[in-house]
Parts: C-alpha cells; sequence; structure tokens
C-alpha cells in the first residue's frame, strides 16, 4: 500500500523555513519504517552557521529541541567537550575527485598529479578536518557502498608524495602544465587553491590557475565555454540517490554522462555499465564493485580526493541521537523529543 507519509507541509518560504505537521491521513499499520514520534518539524535553511552551532553549544530552551546538520568544522573541539555523544560523525555516500581531461592527458600526467595533491594541508585551508570531515577515499564508491571494493591503484593509499609525483611526471608524455579553475568568491576556497598549487609546483607541474565568480560547475559543466576548452583539470564531487553505485558510476564515468567532467570514454566501461543493470539482482553489487576496480586500474582517470563526513549536533532533550548512513542525514524517522 502506499504511503505518503506521517508528516505533511504546513507552511513553506523557499530558501527559508519548512513545517511539517503530523499527517492525519497516515497509517501506521501500513508503514511500519517509519514514525510519528514528533509533533511538528520545523526546518530553517540558510541559517549562519556560527550562530547555530552556538545555539545547539549553549543547551538553552530553543537548543534542547533542536538538531543541526552542519557543525562548523572550528567549532569541533568545544562541541565534543560539550556534547559528548549528542555530537554525530556521520559518513555521507559521496566522494571528491580530480579529473583531468582523458584525451589531453596520460595516466604518467594523471598518477603524478594524484601524488602531488596535498590532501590534507588542501582540506584543512578549505575549512574541513582531516579524518573527520574529509578522510582519504582510495575507490570511486563510497563507504557504505553495496559492492565497495577494496584495493589500491598503486599497491597501497595514494597520499602526498613528490618523489613518487616526479617519478610519474619524469615518465608522461604530457605537457606539464595544469590549467584549472577556482572559486574565488570563496576565501576558502581560494585559501585552498593556493595549497593545491603550491603541491603541483613543488612536484614539477606549471600551474594556472583561473578565478572564476561563479560555481565552478557553471564552467565545468559547459562544453562550449570558452574558459572550459582551456581546462586540462577539472573536478567533480557527487553523492549518490541511494546507495548503489548505480547512481554512483555511470554518471561520473560513461562517455557524454553530463558530470564527466574529464570526458572520460572508453568502449569497454560503457558496454559494462549497460550490462550491470540486466544482471540478477544479487550479482550487481559485486559487479559495480570490480568495475569501479577495473575502471581506476586499467585507466585511472580521476583521482579520488576525499570521503565525506557531517558533523550532526542534537538538543539535550532529542532522543536517539543517530545519523542514517544511507542517507547521509539525521535519522530523522526514529528521533523523538524527551519530556
Amino acid at each position: 500500500m502506499l504511503s505518503t507519509g506521517p508528516y505533511k507541509v504546513e507552511s513553506f518560504r523557499p530558501s527559508d523555513e519548512l513545517v511539517l505537521v503530523k499527517n492525519d491521513q497516515w497509517d501506521a499499520d501500513t508503514d511500519p519504517a517509519r514514525h510519528q514520534y514528533a509533533d511538528k518539524w520545523v526546518f530553517k535553511f540558510n541559517a549562519d552557521p556560527d550562530q547555530t552551532d552556538q545555539i545547539m553549544l549553549s543547551d538553552n530552551a530553543q537548543s534542547q529541541t533542536s538538531l543541526s546538520t552542519d557543525l562548523v568544522a572550528s567549532n569541533y573541539t568545544e562541541a565534543q567537550d560539550k556534547l559528548g555523544d549528542r555530537l554525530v560523525q556521520q559518513s555521507q555516500q559521496c566522494t571528491s575527485f580530480l579529473y583531468p581531461d582523458y584525451s589531453k592527458t596520460d595516466m604518467a600526467f594523471r598518477k603524478a598529479l594524484a601524488y602531488a595533491y596535498p590532501y590534507e594541508d588542501a582540506w584543512t585551508a578549505g575549512g574541513s578536518l582531516p579524518g573527520v570531515t574529509r578522510t582519504h577515499a582510495t575507490t570511486i564508491m563510497p563507504p557504505g557502498m553495496a559492492g565497495k571494493p577494496d584495493y589500491y591503484v598503486d599497491g597501497e593509499e595514494i597520499s602526498f608524495d613528490l618523489d613518487k609525483a616526479k617519478e610519474y611526471l619524469a615518465e608522461s608524455e604530457t605537457d606539464p602544465t595544469v590549467t584549472m579553475i577556482y572559486y574565488e568568491s570563496d576565501p576558502l576556497a581560494v585559501a585552498a587553491q593556493d595549497v593545491i598549487t603550491k603541491g603541483f609546483e613543488d612536484a614539477g607541474f606549471t600551474v594556472n590557475a583561473i578565478g572564476v565568480t561563479e560555481s565552478p560547475y557553471a564552467t565545468w559543466l559547459s562544453p562550449d565555454d570558452p574558459t572550459n576548452k582551456k581546462l586540462n583539470v577539472r573536478g567533480v564531487a557527487w553523492c549518490s540517490d541511494w546507495p548503489s553505485a548505480l547512481t554512483f558510476i555511470p554518471p561520473l564515468f560513461r562517455g557524454d554522462a553530463a558530470y564527466d567532467t574529464g570526458y572520460f570514454s572508453e568502449d569497454d566501461i560503457n558496454s559494462r555499465i549497460d550490462e550491470i543493470p540486466t544482471l540478477p539482482q544479487e550479482e550487481q553489487a559485486d559487479a559495480w564493485g570490480s568495475l569501479d576496480e577495473q575502471i581506476m586500474t586499467d585507466y585511472f582517470p580521476a583521482i579520488p580526493l576525499a570521503n565525506y563526513n557531517t558533523l550532526f549536533t542534537f538538543g539535550s532533550k532529542i532522543g536517539n541521537p543517530s545519523g542514517d548512513e544511507a542517507s547521509g542525514a539525521p535519522n530523522y524517522k526514529n528521533l523523538y523529543v524527551m519530556q
């Protein structure tokens, strides 16, 4: 039987607030996976992050029945001390990539970039916490995804290593010039780019970093954009709609996919992407995992940079403070207010 859900919209102001109240047409007997514990949910959008953190850390009347889905990294230590198990580190079904242009670069160039990328320093400069909100990605598929394989392209985790970067760059027949863009309207993005540029230059690359005032995706996703045509290194960050590689690998690695920002296309990979969804369902997860390894081992078209974690904070009267790994969100359906 179709469920319309335990809550319905009472009011909605785009970019400001959504209010949900109990749905009197919902039948709990037909929808045992969800609950109607809270009388009302009020979602606030575009709230000031630091102000929100201070409210959550204060344990005042407002914070006690509230939760926040994005703790500012600089407040992490204080939140650990004050909130204890009401601070939840939740993994997300997300991976970010550096995506060199496949037709303009060879594998040695791409591996040189991978070892020249200053992962933890770039995350820190960009406002993330290494090991907490950002962790090293070693595969296409993120942690928690069905069929995620365990392998290392070079036999060990790729990390910042200038000696290896220089070795691969010496093997490469690609011009050692990196042309990329960064979001110059965001001071954190500027700081991160400065760190990335230094890492690449220390490895022997020449870096042409171009500042843009719109989201980089506005350039990356426009093949005819004059700036985009100059680039040989782009990027992409992707989160799954549900924890299956069907929503992850095809959008990024099938030829002509919108978010294939490196323009990677190989016939054997395209054919396998089309074939896997036709396999018996119980075989598909492992098949996607094998394809993940094949793409990265045979072609190394993109450099997995990071898997994402989010920091949730819960008020002292919120019961069962927890997250949902499949959605990368608070476990809304099982939260309740303690009297």
